[in-house]
């Protein structure tokens, strides 16, 4: 390997993050990063679920409450 591209290897090696806009990162902004609190997503999550055996339900009695009727 030729010292050009030994220099070369070091360079990229000792590269500095902070040029490119990388910054350090505490544990809170790492946990929103990685996907923010669980027990809100966990109340999205059992929100949707419930949204959607309410549809269930409304579909079902809708339909027979239509054929008792007509």
């Amino acid at each position: 390997m030729s010292k050009k591209q030994k220099f070369k290897l070091n360079e990229m090696k000792n590269l500095k993050l902070e040029s490119f806009g990388v910054q350090e990162m505490d544990a809170k902004e790492m946990k929103m990063t990685d996907g923010g609190n669980p027990i809100v997503l966990g109340a999205i999550g059992i929100g949707i679920a419930m949204g959607a055996a309410g549809m269930a339900a409304g579909y079902y009695i809708g339909k027979a409450w239509y054929h008792s009727t007509h």
